[in-house]
């Protein structure tokens, strides 16, 4: 199998996917912004001399340019392992084919490197090259210089594998290694041990000036990188593939719906909905990773002293759902594995509907209770515009999100971690959450904060009262979109 082979399996699975249309607006979406940043890349790029005139005037452009590139490969590197996914996050359809291990790994290496996170900073990098290396070094040094920032953006993207090899061996020990690194640079800047400004300006200015010698060095280290992120590359296919067999060659079980009884009243499946979120991992890690911060949102609250109308929209906003949001993003996605079951021991999807909107309302409220405390001894001040804000999560971003549910055609491994997992994740989530929070914002700026709020809390208000309308609605729509939902749930269960 080819590079090319892999990248046209990619396209049709890309376009033969059961969310074809929400795929092909979010290709369009991550064009745009891909053409959006690389013009400003190129244009920040060839202006950097110019910039450098006026914001340093004495000292040497390139110079400054040397110094920062090791800083920037460093955020470049922070910034792939939080966002980028992984070279083998989509080697499981070819698991099963009669493909050399090594083969697929090269291929899928190849692959990744296909990214944004490379394309970006390469447009970024050549705009200087040519604005700045160029014209101040030797035709040897501009050469080397552009060869070893190439070679440096490879690296970033090799030592992203290694780390996320690691981290699925021992999260614990990367963040403490990732810790100590940290603190020793720190310190070394701070008493003049070691700089790495110093460091990063004499590697690049030494390409600059034409020493093939470090070059050279520099290729090796890639080098060895690269054949390292080969080998834990290797070894996770490895691990993939004996747990694919493993689990083919044993009983299916769904762990989830362990001693829960199925039944066709509506509280019964907000029970069900409320009993995955405490006995699955993902869910569970999601409502805990947003109770820490919204205690960091309270404390900064209360830091203030007279608190910011804005300040107190905007934290409602999220105080008032953050136990909900994490989970209702997903719609159905989060009942993949026993979406079929709910359809045969389920009349109506009238009863689905109202049994996710009951969990929504149910986390919402528990969202208040759970913070409410805190507000009355922190914050007092903002108890009008949480209750505001309360009212307006459930008439209106509850139905929102429900009705945006009906399109989720992806599965959901509910027993893997949140951390750095991209399932379910999609730029029309993103865009859908701006624009309920935008809303807010939006009267706020038209209307003053008074105002925002009896009219946030009359559109809250108004959904509640048109409860049974809106219900009847999205049940209708659930029941035209359940077979295409099922039908995807199957294709994609993990």
């Amino acid at each position: 199998m080819s590079v090319l082979d892999a990248l046209q399996h990619q396209w049709k699975r890309h376009w033969r996917s059961a969310t074809r249309v929400r795929s092909v607006l979010s290709t369009l979406l991550l064009v745009l912004g891909a053409v959006y940043f690389g013009l400003l890349f190129v244009g920040g790029g060839l202006i950097y001399p110019q910039i450098m005139a006026e914001v340093a005037p004495k000292q040497d452009p390139l110079r400054l340019l040397n110094a920062g590139l090791l800083y920037g490969a460093i955020g470049l590197l922070v910034a792939r392992f939080f966002l980028q996914r992984s070279a083998g996050s989509a080697v499981q359809p070819y698991l099963a084919l009669p493909l050399r291990r090594g083969q697929l790994v090269r291929t899928l290496q190849v692959t990744s490197a296909l990214s944004l996170f490379n394309v970006l900073p390469l447009v970024l990098l050549a705009a200087l090259w040519t604005s700045t290396v160029w014209p101040k070094a030797s035709p040897l040094g501009a050469a080397c210089w552009g060869i070893g920032v190439l070679l440096l953006v490879i690296l970033t993207q090799s030592a992203n594998s290694l780390l996320r090899a690691a981290w699925d061996r021992s999260a614990a020990r990367v963040v403490g290694a990732s810790a100590v690194l940290a603190a020793a640079a720190a310190g070394g800047e701070f008493f003049g041990f070691w700089s790495l400004t110093a460091a990063s300006e004499q590697l690049f200015g030494g390409l600059s000036a034409g020493r093939l010698l470090l070059l050279a060095g520099l290729g090796c280290a890639i080098g060895a990188t690269i054949l390292a992120a080969h080998w834990a590359l290797r070894t996770r296919l490895y691990a993939l593939w004996t747990n694919t067999h493993e689990e083919a060659a044993g009983t299916l079980s769904f762990p989830e719906l362990e001693g829960v009884e199925i039944q066709g009243r509506t509280a019964s499946h907000a029970l069900l909905g409320a009993k995955l979120i405490l006995r699955n991992k993902r869910p569970r890690q999601m409502l805990g990773v947003a109770i820490p911060l919204n205690l960091g949102f309270l404390a900064f609250l209360a830091g203030q002293g007279t608190v910011d109308p804005y300040f107190e929209i905007l934290f409602s906003f999220v105080l008032s759902g953050f136990l909900a949001f994490p989970y209702f993003q997903f719609g159905y996605a989060w009942h993949g594995r026993h979406f079929d079951a709910l359809l045969i021991q389920t009349e109506s999807s009238h009863t689905l509907v109202q049994a996710h909107f009951a969990l929504f309302a149910g986390l919402c409220l528990c969202s208040i209770l759970a913070i409410l405390p805190v507000v009355v001894w922190l914050a007092p001040g903002i108890l009008d515009a949480l209750a505001a804000l309360f009212l307006y999560n459930l008439g209106v971003c509850g139905p929102f999100f429900l009705l945006l549910g009906t399109w989720n055609r992806t599965a959901l491994a509910l027993n893997q971690t949140t951390f750095f997992n991209y399932q379910g994740s999609s730029s029309l989530q993103t865009i859908s959450i701006a624009v309920l929070m935008g809303l807010p914002l939006g009267l706020f700026f038209a209307m003053g904060p008074q105002s925002t709020l009896w009219a946030l809390a009359g559109l809250g208000a108004l959904g509640l009262c048109t409860a049974p309308l809106w219900m009847r609605g999205l049940a209708h729509l659930l029941r035209r979109h359940r077979h295409a939902m099922a039908a995807g749930f199957r294709a994609t269960d993990p």
